[in-house]
């Protein structure tokens, strides 16, 4: 991968970073900037693949992937391993029971992405 990306999570709110720049993904209400504390964990991650709405949010992220191929120079990467992370409130059974069903279909490897690379046509 050409840059870095993290997920960077506070008490109150969780980071996107890639490089230098980040976006703030959720916040509460009680609003800290990143600056004024530590991060209680940063994950490293190769893409973010979209945000799942259960009974709470969730962020699916790839965690691992290989190059698979180029197109004109633009490397794709295939998906091999995905995480999911609660982004507000307290993880419930029901959800835990659609994200291992949604875990079980990433497993067979059909998904792929591209930082370089735009699909849109």
């Amino acid at each position: 991968m050409s840059q870095s990306r993290r997920m960077d999570i506070y008490q109150s709110h969780i980071y996107l970073c890639s490089g230098s720049s980040s976006i703030l993904v959720s916040a509460s209400e009680t609003k800290q900037q990143s600056t004024e504390m530590e991060a209680l964990r940063s994950i490293p991650i190769q893409c973010v693949y979209g945000l799942i709405q259960l009974q709470n949010l969730y962020i699916c992220y790839v965690e691992e992937s290989k190059l698979v191929a180029k197109i004109h120079g633009s490397p794709i990467y295939q998906a091999i391993k995905f995480n999911f992370h609660l982004v507000d409130g307290k993880e419930i059974p029901q959800d835990k029971k659609y994200i291992q069903m949604m875990q079980t279909v990433m497993k067979t490897r059909f998904f792929y992405f591209s930082d370089q690379y735009s699909y849109v046509i």
